[in-house]
């Protein structure tokens, strides 16, 4: 799988557990950064807070922030394919299927 990056297209696999990104929608990935824990990778995809601080989802703890950006755990998105590598991946299982028969 790609990593996912700046400026990708992403669908959310899981409702956040505030609600702030559905599964199911599409969101453009504004920025992507690791805690300063080293613990998680976490997106921004356009939301807007004003907590004037992060929480770690994986040791707790708690960050300042400068901005308003409401960064989301990396792990409820996926990296959406290009027409393209749907084609490739499209041609790549009919063969596959196709062997198997």
């Amino acid at each position: 799988m790609s990593a996912i990056k700046s400026g990708d297209d992403v669908i959310c696999i899981k409702t956040h557990s505030q609600g702030a990104v559905i599964k199911g929608k599409i969101y453009t990935v504004r920025d992507v950064v690791s805690f300063p824990c080293g613990c998680a990778t976490i997106v921004d995809v356009g939301l807007r807070s004003n907590r004037p601080f992060t929480l770690c989802t994986h040791c707790g703890t708690h960050f300042e922030k400068g901005d308003n950006v409401w960064y989301i755990a990396i792990e409820l998105f996926r990296k959406l394919l290009t027409d393209e590598q749907e084609d490739d991946l499209r041609a790549a299982l009919e063969e596959v299927l196709i062997d198997t028969n």
